[in-house]
């Protein structure tokens, strides 16, 4: 294997694997072949280099890494019985019905690798004010005709930390800095025309980096003003998860009918090394096929898995935890009785096993929307309290400063499950959240909530009902 240089960013991903499994009581205990949406999500593990807890190389694995995204946009239009639009055009000539079913299944994104809530809100923007529409169409289309694709090329996409999955975002939308390591999937029918001659115009340089050619300009994590491209008519910028518009230091490639981006030469040397299979990739690792595999059980019945997000940060300190929650500036009264809150919250707060590793995976049934929490573990015992005592901390979880219990005012069903990977060493606590979403008063419905509320909160340490105390 090469030396590779390792990045100065902490990287990571999380897990998968097989399973008989050992259901709490009432479930089922069966397993379900892999739908097509969750290959197409495993395939992109293949592409990054396995930096797990297990990885066989230790100067890739990073104690904390960054929050991981995984997304199927396919698989959320599919959820929502609407079809890809074919174009920017065609999204904008729409019918109403159908532009609002699509939007609706586009708002389960929220930090997803493209930023198809703000593509939605610039289509809305072009309906009803069409005199904007060629502004509009160069901040939406922009960075795709550099590229020679089209948003709606891609179907899957992966992005490793980055401002899009931090709770404390910059101020000014300009200065948002793009995930440390980004995957577009294309759909493999797509009609590429390759990159843009006008890259240069950019400052991004040709080269070529294990036979594969590669754009990038500055030096690793650099953002220099005079690349950044100035403010629409509309007051935004293009819709870019690579960091050009905003004037930080690209790498760009592509590989396997995908577009590999990292502001870092050496994330995306793994990248590629990953692609080509001359080291490990996160698909070998066995946290992250344990997690993958369980959510296949027939007990849950998943009809699609749209998203998943991963942590392996242990939410282990309550002091910590109060002070992102409440602020430094608290008093130390203040933060003592907030840790004695989420330690005990009204008697049998419990002592949670410490965790491998945290995925949240936002799945639908035909008539439910599932938020899952897996939980990975070493010992069967452990993951068998761990799904119970869960279960219970998060029907009693409150978003602090206000006092209001997290489950008021929703229709939310739990269910807990065990699922035992003998062959691996692994056991995954399973705690589901199922509801079916209502329409607000302008007959939207809102999709993905629940995971929505669920990662945010877990990614940013701030998930008390997961605190290893």
């Amino acid at each position: 294997m090469r030396s590779y240089r390792l990045w100065s960013v902490s990287l990571m991903l999380l897990g998968i694997s097989v399973l008989p499994i050992h259901p709490l009581p009432g479930l089922a205990a069966e397993l379900s072949e892999p739908h097509d949406h969750d290959l197409h999500l495993r395939r992109l593990m293949t592409m990054i280099p396995d930096i797990s807890e297990d990885s066989p190389y230790e100067e890739l694995r990073t104690p904390q890494f960054p929050p991981i995204l995984m997304v199927d946009y396919r698989a959320a239009e599919e959820a929502g019985n609407i079809s890809t639009p074919s174009s920017w055009g065609a999204l904008k000539a729409m019918s109403e019905p159908d532009f609002a079913a699509w939007s609706s299944a586009m708002s389960r994104f929220r930090g997803d690798p493209i930023g198809f809530d703000q593509l939605t809100a610039l289509a809305l923007l072009a309906r009803s004010l069409p005199e904007l529409a060629p502004e509009l169409a160069a901040e939406s289309q922009g960075l795709p005709a550099l590229l020679g694709i089209d948003w709606f090329d891609v179907e899957h996409a992966l992005v490793l930390g980055g401002d899009k999955l931090s709770l404390r975002r910059p101020m000014r939308n300009d200065e948002w800095r793009p995930g440390d390591l980004v995957v577009l999937s294309l759909d493999a029918n797509h009609n590429a025309s390759g990159p843009s001659s006008r890259l240069p115009e950019y400052g991004l340089q040709r080269s070529m980096l294990y036979g594969f050619e590669v754009w990038s300009r500055l030096q690793d994590g650099e953002r220099r003003q005079q690349f950044v491209i100035g403010q629409d008519i509309a007051g935004a910028r293009w819709i870019d998860p690579f960091g050009i518009a905003n004037g930080w230091a690209t790498r760009i490639a592509k590989a396997q009918n995908s577009i590999l981006g990292s502001p870092y030469l050496g994330v995306l040397e793994l990248l590629l090394a990953s692609v080509t299979g001359e080291i490990r990739s996160l698909a070998d690792s066995t946290d992250f096929r344990v997690v993958f595999d369980s959510l296949n059980a027939n007990a849950l019945k998943p009809h699609l898995i749209i998203q998943i997000g991963f942590v392996n940060r242990h939410v282990t300190e309550p002091e910590r935890l109060a002070i992102l929650t409440i602020g430094p500036y608290s008093s130390e009264k203040h933060r003592q009785s907030f840790v004695k809150k989420i330690l005990d919250p009204g008697g049998g707060w419990g002592h949670l096993p410490p965790y491998r590793l945290i995925a949240v995976a936002d799945t639908q049934t035909e008539e439910e929307e599932i938020a899952i929490i897996a939980l990975v573990y070493d010992e069967l015992k452990d993951a068998s309290l761990a799904a119970e005592l869960v279960a219970d901390r998060i029907q009693r979880f409150e978003f602090v400063l206000s006092r209001v219990p997290w489950f008021e005012n929703r229709n939310v069903n739990i269910t807990g499950q065990v699922y035992n990977a003998a062959n691996e060493q692994r056991a995954v606590a399973l705690i589901a959240l199922s509801h079916s979403p209502q329409s607000d008063d302008s007959g939207a419905t809102k999709r993905g909530a629940l995971f929505q509320d669920l990662f945010w909160h877990i990614s940013a340490g701030a998930a008390s009902f997961l605190i290893v105390n």
